[in-house]
């Protein structure tokens, strides 16, 4: 629940993922750059929170933490970046 993060619930329609390819690419490019919307980053954390959890074996509000702190560091860009620099070659 999103409760168990410190978040508000949402309405669906404030996390779309867009109409199209290239409006998905724009959300996506919005919040990895860190200019999403709360609702969108809350989601982010969230989810990947969980998968970190998962992997790393902490809480979940560590895991949601640790998305929180990539994203909004810069990380979570830089590592995209090297990602897609690897796929190149």
């Amino acid at each position: 629940k999103p409760e168990d993060f410190g978040v508000i619930p949402i309405k669906p329609e404030s996390i779309s993922g867009g109409k199209d390819i290239s409006s998905s690419i724009k959300i996506f490019m919005d919040i990895i750059k860190n200019n999403g919307t709360d609702a969108q980053n809350n989601v982010v954390f969230a989810n990947a929170g969980m998968a970190i959890a998962t992997i790393l074996k902490v809480s979940h509000m560590e895991g949601f933490e640790k998305a929180k702190e990539s994203l909004k560091s810069g990380k979570a860009l830089q590592s995209l970046v090297k990602l897609q620099k690897l796929s190149k070659k």
